[in-house]
């Protein structure tokens, strides 16, 4: 039952990213998630660029990657339970404005990092590895995607016909 919802869709997560100034307040987040680390007494510069780097990357992952389903109560039989929210974004289709921003925004955080920073051991290896551990499963999540898969419209898990 959706009782006081005011969205038409079926699945709301699959158009969130495409909302008026979505990206906007993203990048505002990045950068109070910088300003906050900037306040730290005992953090250098290159030390804050670092955890930004990593706090943004780990956050994306657990977020887009990670954790499945839909805070939203959804009438299509709870299918968006079995897929990420990087697999329901913008219905499952690749190479879109939305999937590229999210795709392109830890790699400029990650070129940034060492050029206002100092040039040391750990503000190359450090974004390096943890941006292609993230765009790795961006790559990963791309080949299992919903348009991709077939629908789930035969029995599944919890049917009670038996074979």
């Amino acid at each position: 039952m959706n009782v006081g919802t005011a969205h038409s869709e079926v699945n709301p997560n699959t158009r969130v990213m495409n909302s008026r100034g979505i990206w906007l307040s993203y990048l505002l987040g990045i950068g109070l998630l910088h300003v906050i680390l900037l306040s730290i007494p005992f953090a250098s510069v290159p030390v804050v660029w670092t955890l930004t780097n990593l706090i943004h990357n780990l956050c994306m992952y657990l977020l887009l990657h990670l954790v499945k389903g839909t805070p939203f109560e959804t009438p299509d039989q709870s299918k968006a339970r079995f897929y990420t929210y990087w697999e329901q974004m913008d219905y499952g289709v690749q190479f879109t404005a939305s999937r590229k921003f999210l795709t392109i925004t830890p790699i400029v955080l990650s070129l940034v990092q060492p050029v206002f920073g100092q040039w040391g051991v750990w503000a190359a290896v450090v974004p390096a590895v943890s941006g292609r551990l993230y765009l790795e499963t961006l790559l990963t999540d791309a080949t299992s995607s919903p348009a991709s898969t077939p629908s789930m419209t035969g029995p599944t898990l919890w049917s009670t016909r038996s074979p």
